[in-house]
């Protein structure tokens, strides 16, 4: 079975496609991770606290463990943030924050 020259093509656009996607990901999450890194420095040093600490459950529609994986990693990786339990069906992420 041999690959048609349009079926090399249109893979390799996809393969195009999902690594910018991937790039405007990880660009929007390091923008994401630098304003949350300030704006929790900014709370620390200041002598009246505006957060306060809360969990709250999120609920998830994600089928991979793979993907369930990455964005649990995704979310601790934020500063006050943290997956503190996952419900045993997978449907909800219990998650530790700061809120204002």
């Amino acid at each position: 079975m041999s690959i048609t020259k349009p079926t090399l093509i249109m893979r390799f656009s996809r393969f195009v496609v999902r690594i910018f996607d991937v790039l405007l990901f990880v660009l929007f999450y390091f923008k994401e991770l630098i304003v949350s890194s300030s704006i929790l420095a900014y709370d620390v040093v200041r002598p009246r606290k505006s957060f306060k600490h809360g969990i709250v459950a999120v609920p998830i529609d994600i089928k991979s463990d793979t993907a369930l994986l990455a964005l649990i990693n995704l979310i601790s990786m934020t500063p006050g943030s943290l997956v503190v339990d996952l419900t045993r069906d997978k449907k909800n992420a219990l998650c530790a924050f700061h809120v204002s």
